[in-house]
């Protein structure tokens, strides 16, 4: 029984509520010191204190929602799982923990209200609630459902309706578009003659679905077709048109832009919108020196670098690697070779190539120096820490950004010719080592930076900050962030870096740097972060555990009671303890997954007695855990 009651870590208190009631809670009734033999349920000891409190025999479900009544006195304070729900089903399941939040305020005295949440009143405000909480596909077709003001339907009769409502929007949005293209075939066959500004459509040729958004926000699902179109009602061509049960169709401006109509006088108009004034801005990527070659590689105007040698000798024979890497490797090293980056040598260091898929699909010529790195000696290291990075772009609070990555930036640092022994790998029975920086040294990282700094310095660069070899300027405005950009693009090109057209991004409202969306002085989850999590399949041993936790975790700032809700994950992961994947780690999972879905923006710590700090506690077997947020306006969580 307790099994079925206990709140699972990191699980909202009306989620638990419901849960519950869905168990059977309503059913056992329990004196006072039968509650006591439960423990622990809610993980709260103010709650699980009012639990047992009373001597008299309660069903399970009354204690419940008095002990949380009692815990947490005003409405306010209780709250249901922030975000935004993905699918009806979700949305429904949000409906009755809004059913549950009402419950736990009813006058425990009144017999007369409901004791089960699909029983109790669907009022407006819950309504407004879940439609506030709906995605974007659903906002706009939810907001066209209406009520009657004398009806106040139970949340079960609105949850019928609302799977009736799913189940009607595709079969309706199919018929309409049969009835669509038996219409303009009738159409064309009755018409004689149209007016010029009118758009005509014939038949149908290809169908799918898309999702339109409006400037407010709002989207909906309507349907992308293929058709024959006339302005004219003659010469057809075929272009794409949009439709929806309750949507005219829509044409493109792609498309009127490319056609004429007369008025009555015989003078030619062009479609278009004339009285729209846009802003030009001028990116970046368009200014002169920015190259087009994807394996361009500068050249450091700076004396040859004396880097630090080993001091042993390190011999390591190469291993098999992966054999759809041969073929671009073998041209890599043709290729480079023909740069001067790399030149065949007799040396008594080795070290295995190692070859790294990019995400792209290409490779990465790495060489595996760990044997090397080993007997290194050490440097002072010079790359800032990109916490610290964080921290300084949060506090600028910018409306536009640019970023600025160097293409191939290692192998534009020339090194010494008695530094490069050291780093001879072998390919096909010949050896080669690097004339300049390598990947995979332990302080090629190091060095870079440093040398790129310097360069910056020297050439008097704006504001900035830098990670080896990516850079982001800020600003107000986009002619201010693009001075920035271009006057470091013109340091960068005379020290003798290359920097590729690609990677030159903005000035732009909204950036990704270091591998984090920024927005207005925010910084959120990228949304190809947010997709490749949300579609993990659950882990089936330690190892893919480990690595599922790898990627949430660097997110882990972005989520309160990170660590309580992905407890049970680290606790099979443990070397003491077998891989046993049960409800607890399913859980685990899944809430996990949610919370980076619903993940909010960070921004910079405020001040002021407008500020709305909040403190988030839980306790677990483990021990208690905090953390404090502050609660920005219209955002549900920290």
């Amino acid at each position: 029984m307790r099994k079925d009651f206990s709140r699972l870590p990191g699980e909202h208190i009306i989620t638990w509520l419901l849960r519950c009631c869905d168990n059977g809670a309503s059913s056992p009734e329990l004196e006072g010191r039968e509650a006591k033999q439960l423990g622990s349920l809610s993980k709260e000891g103010g709650i699980d204190k009012a639990i047992r409190k009373k001597a008299q025999a309660l069903s399970l479900w009354r204690r419940l929602l008095s002990s949380v009544r009692e815990r947490y006195p005003f409405s306010e304070d209780v709250v249901c799982r922030p975000g935004k729900w993905t699918t009806m089903e979700r949305g429904i399941q949000y409906l009755r923990e809004l059913a549950v939040r009402e419950m736990v305020y009813y006058d425990p005295d009144n017999a007369q209200l409901p004791t089960d949440p699909d029983e109790v009143q669907h009022t407006r405000p819950m309504w407004q609630k879940f439609v506030r909480s709906a995605p974007s596909s659903y906002t706009n077709s939810l907001a066209v459902i209406n009520w009657k003001s004398e009806e106040v339907p139970t949340v079960d009769e609105v949850a019928g309706r609302l799977q009736q409502y799913e189940e009607s929007l595709s079969s309706s949005l199919v018929s309409a578009v049969e009835k669509l293209s038996q219409d303009v075939r009738q159409f064309k066959e009755d018409i004689s003659y149209s007016p010029p500004a009118q758009t005509h459509i014939a038949a149908v040729r290809r169908v799918e679905p898309i999702s339109i958004s409006g400037v407010t926000g709002g989207s909906q699902q309507l349907t992308l077709l293929e058709a024959e179109v006339s302005l004219t009602g003659n010469e057809w061509q075929k272009h794409s048109i949009v439709t929806g049960p309750e949507a005219p169709c829509i044409l493109g401006i792609d498309y009127l832009r490319k056609g004429y109509f007369k008025d009555p006088k015989g003078y030619r108009w062009a479609f278009g919108i004339a009285a729209l004034e846009a802003e030009e801005i001028e990116t970046l990527s368009s200014l002169p020196g920015l190259s087009e070659d994807p394996s361009v590689v500068g050249l450091l105007r700076v004396e040859e670098q004396q880097v630090p040698i080993a001091t042993t000798t390190v011999h390591r024979r190469q291993y098999r690697t992966n054999r759809d890497s041969l073929v671009p490797i073998h041209e890599l090293i043709r290729q480079l070779e023909g740069q001067g980056v790399i030149s065949r040598t007799r040396s008594p260091f080795n070290s295995p190539i190692w070859p790294v898929r990019k995400s792209n699909g290409e490779w990465r010529l790495t060489v595996d120096y760990r044997g090397l790195n080993e007997v290194t000696p050490p440097m002072s290291a010079a790359v800032p820490d990109m916490l610290e990075l964080q921290y300084e772009l949060e506090s600028k609070a910018a409306k536009w950004y640019t970023t600025i990555d160097i293409a191939n930036v290692f192998f534009s640092i020339p090194l010494a010719a008695e530094c490069r022994p050291q780093f001879a790998f072998t390919w096909r029975g010949v050896q080669y080592t690097w004339n300049r920086l390598p990947q995979g040294w332990k302080h090629s990282p190091t060095i870079c930076h440093g040398l790129i700094q310097t360069a910056l310095e020297k050439g008097e660069a704006p504001e900035h900050l830098q990670y080896i070899d990516d850079i982001i300027v800020w600003g107000n405005s986009a002619e201010e962030v693009s001075e920035k950009g271009k006057k470091i693009i013109q340091i960068l090109l005379q020290a003798g870096f290359a920097i590729k057209r690609s990677k030159v991004k903005g000035p732009a409202q909204e950036i990704q740097f270091l591998g984090i969306r920024w927005h207005d002085g925010r910084h959120q989850i990228p949304m190809d972060i947010i997709n490749k999590i949300a579609a993990m399949s659950p882990p089936t041993n330690k190892k893919e555990t480990q690595a599922f936790l790898g990627v949430v975790g660097f997110w882990r700032m972005h989520v309160p009671n990170y660590s309580l809700i992905v407890s049970p994950l680290y606790h099979i992961t443990w070397k003491k303890n077998d891989f046993k994947w049960g409800p607890e780690q399913r859980q685990a999972f899944e809430q996990i997954k949610q919370e980076i879905v619903h993940a909010v923006a960070l921004g910079p710590v405020q001040a002021g007695p407008d500020v709305k700090n909040v403190l988030y506690t839980a306790a677990g077997e483990n021990g208690p855990t905090w953390s404090l947020w502050q609660k920005a306006p219209g955002e549900t969580q920290g």
